[in-house]
C-alpha cells in the first residue's frame, strides 16, 4: 500500500498523516519540519519535544538544516496544549489566532486541564524574498478506547506558535561563511546525537550534499569504534568460506 505523501497545499492531510499514528499509538507528536522544493517534499527532520514552544534548543536542531541549505518552503507540524478555559466571566480569546497554542509544564495542573491540538505552520519565501505565512489548528480528543476525534479546523492567518519562528528565519539568513566546515553530513551527524531523525527524498541526498563524508575529527570515538565493528561484520558476511 502506498505512503502519501506530505503536500505543502493540503496541511490538513499533512499533518494528519505525522500525527495520527503517533497518537493511536499513545505516542506524543514530536516537532516535525518538512521542505518542500516545488510541490516535492525532499526533507524531513523529526525533533524532540520540546518543553514549551520557545525551547531554544528544539528550535536550533529543528532548522539547522534548513538554515544551511537555505530552504524556502518550510511546513511544521508540531502538538499544542490548549490553554485552560477562561471564568464564564472573561470574555474568550477569539477565533483563528493561535494564542491557546501554548505548552504549559507538562506537570502542572494546567496541563492536566488543558487540551491538546495540532498546529501546522506553513511559510514560503518567494524568489523576490516576499514571505508568506499561515497555519492551521487541529483540536483532538481521545476517547476512553484511545480512539481519535478531531474538531473542525481553526484557520490562523498569521500561523502558529512556528511560522514567526521560520519567517524570521527566512528573513534574516546570512551568506554561506566561507571558513564555516560545517558540511550537511556534519549536521545530520551532531543532530542524530541529539535524537533528530533526518531523512532526504530519493534524488536529493548528493543535491543537498550529503553524499560526503563526515569530518572524521568530529565523530566521537565511540561511534568510530561502533562503525569499524560493523565494518568488520560486513566484510566476514561477504567473504565466501574457503573451499567454496
Amino acid at each position: 500500500m502506498p505512503v502519501p505523501m506530505p503536500s505543502f497545499h493540503d496541511p490538513i492531510a499533512t499533518a494528519r498523516q505525522e500525527a495520527v499514528p503517533r497518537l493511536e499509538r499513545g505516542l506524543a507528536v514530536h516537532p516535525t519540519l518538512i521542505a518542500f522544493e516545488g510541490e516535492e517534499p525532499t526533507l524531513y527532520l523529526r525533533g524532540r519535544p520540546p518543553t514549551c514552544v520557545e525551547d531554544d534548543e528544539v528550535i536550533a536542531e529543528l532548522l539547522l538544516l534548513p538554515d544551511l541549505l537555505d530552504l524556502t518552503r518550510l511546513v511544521v507540524v508540531s502538538e499544542v496544549r490548549l490553554g485552560v478555559p477562561e471564568p464564564f466571566d472573561v470574555d474568550p480569546e477569539p477565533v483563528g489566532t493561535h494564542s491557546r497554542a501554548v505548552r504549559p509544564d507538562l506537570d502542572s495542573v494546567e496541563a492536566a486541564l488543558a487540551g491538546r491540538a495540532i498546529t501546522v505552520d506553513r511559510v514560503e519565501r518567494d524568489a523576490l524574498g516576499a514571505i508568506s505565512r499561515d497555519g492551521l489548528l487541529l483540536e483532538f480528543h481521545l476517547d476512553d478506547q484511545g480512539g481519535l476525534r478531531f474538531e473542525p479546523p481553526e484557520p490562523l492567518p498569521q500561523g502558529g506558535p512556528w511560522a514567526e519562528i521560520l519567517a524570521t528565519r527566512m528573513s534574516r539568513r546570512q551568506p554561506p561563511d566561507a571558513d564555516d566546515d560545517f558540511s550537511p553530513p556534519g549536521a545530520v551527524y551532531a543532530l542524530s546525537r541529539f535524537g533528530v531523525v533526518v531523512a532526504v527524498a530519493p534524488g536529493w541526498g548528493a543535491r543537498y550534499g550529503f553524499d560526503r563524508p563526515v569530518d572524521p575529527a568530529m565523530v566521537r570515538p565511540e561511534d568510530r569504534r561502533r562503525a569499524q565493528t560493523r565494518l568488520r561484520h560486513r566484510a566476514a558476511l561477504t567473504t565466501p568460506e574457503p573451499g567454496r
